[in-house]
């Protein structure tokens, strides 16, 4: 499924709820909700090298 949103929809943007990180540094952006509040966006790159909630949730989340 992923291989043919890339292919399909490269022009377009697409906004995506992701529970399974697997793919989500070929994302151009990741906004982390908590509680229905936005804690973090940035670039999935920039988080994962940071100190960020997201790389904790990451880090967590391995295996999924």
């Amino acid at each position: 499924m992923q291989a043919i949103i890339e292919r399909e929809f490269a022009s377009q943007t697409v906004i995506s709820v992701v529970h399974r990180l697997r793919f989500i540094e070929r994302f151009d952006r990741v906004a982390l909700m908590k509680q229905g509040h936005l804690v973090e966006c940035d670039r999935p790159q920039t988080l994962l090298s940071t100190r960020s909630e997201f790389r904790a949730f990451y880090h967590t989340r391995q295996g999924d």
